[in-house]
């Protein structure tokens, strides 16, 4: 059983650019869809990784998760997969004990991200997010994974997530 953080740190984002997939919420297929995220990116030299990291954004109220990686470049309407362009702000970010959180089934990733939102002492909207290292370069050593949430006014001015 992986350990509940006892705490949280506030951390700003910067504007940024999110390519994803969406899958349903019960994440079935999700490393998948991450794979074609990855593919898409090493052919289209137009966009590049912004980080290491991949996420896995939860919308419990649509019923999907949104799977895909921060990218930097040009994107064209009707391309493909979807991009998102999220406002700055700022995260409430839980860090997860990276032994443990990488043998995570998908219910108990979301029931441990249930729990860190009732540790949580601010409002939070219902999407929050998964940010993980992710890819053939993360060794053991360097993996890290973050359950983070959003303030309520964040997701008003995004309003795509509504």
């Amino acid at each position: 059983m992986i350990e509940i953080p006892d705490s949280y740190q506030v951390i700003p984002t910067a504007r940024s650019r999110f390519l994803y997939r969406a899958g349903p919420i019960s994440g079935k297929g999700w490393q998948g869809m991450l794979g074609e995220i990855d593919h898409y990116l090493a052919s289209h030299v137009r966009l590049v990784w912004a980080s290491q990291e991949a996420m896995l954004y939860f919308l419990p109220h649509r019923g999907e998760v949104w799977v895909g990686r921060e990218v930097v470049g040009p994107y064209w309407e009707g391309d493909w997969p979807t991009v998102f362009d999220l406002s700055p702000g700022e995260v409430w970010s839980f860090q997860l004990n990276p032994d443990g959180a990488w043998s995570l089934e998908w219910k108990q990733l979301q029931s441990l991200g249930e729990l860190c939102r009732i540790r949580l002492k601010e409002p939070s909207a219902s999407v929050w997010r998964v940010r993980f290292s992710y890819g053939p370069w993360t060794d053991h050593a360097h993996r890290c994974t973050f359950i983070e949430y959003f303030s309520c006014r964040r997701i008003d001015e995004n309003r795509t997530w509504a």
